[in-house]
């Protein structure tokens, strides 16, 4: 599998890392702790919140080559999801996340955000 990285990327995120694991058990607790570890990875100074590195796992058969990898201003790129079946605009998803974060912050009466909804 090729990904091309077109330039519009590289001044945001210029590197790219990838790789498809076969034949791997992800069901159950795999699952599970696999999302831990990921989580955790995330957290850590080497993701530094997903500001510096971040992790995705992706179904492989949902994929059509050829892949790019770029980057587009939020009202072009669209994005479906997981377990949704509409695309929405990157705007739209990131303006409903802080919603989300902010009932979440009101639910626990806290006065900063989670790191993961930053």
């Amino acid at each position: 599998m090729y990904v091309k990285r077109l330039e519009t990327v590289t001044p945001i995120r210029p590197y790219l890392a990838c790789c498809v694991l076969r034949n791997l058990d992800l069901t159950g607790e795999n699952f599970k702790k696999f999302i831990n570890i990921q989580t955790k990875l995330h957290a850590s100074s080497l993701c530094a919140n997903r500001t510096i590195a971040a992790i995705g796992t992706h179904e492989i058969k949902s994929f059509q080559p050829p892949l790019k990898y770029l980057a587009l201003p939020p009202d072009e790129l669209h994005i479906t999801a997981l377990h949704k079946k509409k695309p929405v605009s990157a705007k739209e998803l990131i303006d409903a996340l802080v919603r989300d974060a902010d009932l979440a912050r009101k639910r626990t009466k806290r006065n900063t955000l989670n790191p993961l909804h930053r």
